[in-house]
């Protein structure tokens, strides 16, 4: 499949603004590239393999893990079939049974390009790095140009800003455009018209940082971590082993974290990839009426969660009708799985023809 376009065109009913409608979706590629103290966890394991005469995967259920490696395999045992291994590629998702989500309240998130969210505080930047305390993870460094920005609040949404500059939001709402000099614990250096200036950082709101990295066609391999606490970060490996997890943070160091601390783990890159993963080449979209919302991605376009018949979805495309986007898939992937649906946000009044192209058929 060299390219893959997707067309929603909608009917909208009188009185009702803000439908959406949610994809979930997923593409193949063919393959190219327990400590003692931690059996009372259960993990359900989602395969990257679609069960024959059904568009679901292949699940594990309550199985324990011995040992994991990313890059690698997986050791489990599960209940009736014993041990066994599984390369890490032909993992979709692990999720701890029962897992629920407390967020942690914090003076700050640090939401990065890739969308991963980190609350906790900053405590200074070196080598283009910012150095940010995590809670639960403890100390971790991010290369800036992997950082979206810097927010107090998640109702605050931080873009993927194209500018060629930085922009720094006061609690006022008043705001400079410039460059971010320095950040730590209790004050942010910024650049701008009036010069370098030390701003405390109890008058910020946000920042927003410039410059978008390029997206790959297929996302690097690693895996995404989710926290119990609602953090998540990407790492290109870890290890899973005596009750531990031991990541390498975006900038290439080292943290280590118990491994009942974690909710899921997502492997990026693998069998299956997350069309959320990619990066369209083209969007088009119509206003209704002046009603005109960006697509979102795991979210749906007023910015909640993904809801289909009142479950809810951790992967989808929210979109606003009438939208078409187009992804660029340069012969990586051999089908297309998708499910799509109106947002439950929607009510009774959306409606939508979803059409999609593959090679122009």
């Amino acid at each position: 499949m060299q390219q893959m376009g997707l067309n929603m065109i909608g009917r909208r009913m009188a009185g009702r603004v803000g439908a959406g409608v949610a994809l979930l979706i997923m593409l193949w590629a063919p393959l190219s590239r327990a400590a003692a103290n931690q059996t009372s966890l259960r993990w359900n394991i989602t395969t990257a393999k679609v069960a024959v005469g059904q568009h679901e995967f292949v699940r594990l259920s309550k199985v324990q893990i011995r040992q994991w490696s990313c890059p690698g395999d997986i050791v489990v045992r599960e209940k009736g079939h014993g041990i066994r291994r599984i390369p890490t590629a032909d993992i979709l998702a692990v999720q701890l049974r029962k897992a629920v989500l407390v967020p942690v309240v914090s003076a700050w998130q640090l939401v990065l390009r890739d969308r991963d969210v980190l609350p906790g505080y900053p405590v200074g930047t070196r080598h283009e790095n910012i150095i940010f305390h995590a809670s639960g993870l403890g100390v971790v460094h991010i290369p800036l140009s992997a950082v979206a920005g810097l927010r107090r609040s998640e109702k605050v949404a931080i873009p993927d800003s194209a500018a060629d500059h930085d922009s720094l939001y006061f609690n006022n709402n008043s705001h400079l455009a410039g460059a971010v000099v320095k950040i730590g614990r209790k004050h942010i250096v910024f650049q701008s018209n009036l010069g370098n200036t030390t701003i405390p950082l109890s008058r910020v709101n946000h920042v927003i940082l410039g410059g978008v990295a390029t997206l790959p066609t297929g996302p690097e391999p690693g895996a995404r971590i989710v926290f119990l606490n609602g953090a998540s970060l990407r790492t290109p490996k870890f290890d899973w082993s005596d009750g531990k997890l031991s990541l390498v943070d975006p900038a290439g160091k080292t943290i280590s974290v118990p491994i009942r601390e974690v909710a899921r783990i997502e492997i990026v890159g693998g069998r299956a990839v997350w069309l959320t993963d990619l990066k369209p080449t083209r969007i088009h979209q119509v206003s209704w009426i002046g009603d005109n919302r960006p697509i979102r991605n795991n979210r749906c376009v007023t910015g909640r969660p993904l809801r289909m018949n009142g479950e809810e979805f951790t992967h989808g495309l929210g979109v606003h009708v009438n939208c078409s986007v187009t992804y660029k898939l340069g012969g990586l992937y051999q089908y297309f799985m998708v499910r799509p649906a109106m947002d439950d946000s929607a009510g009774a009044y959306g409606r939508a023809n979803v059409v999609i192209l593959a090679d122009g058929k």
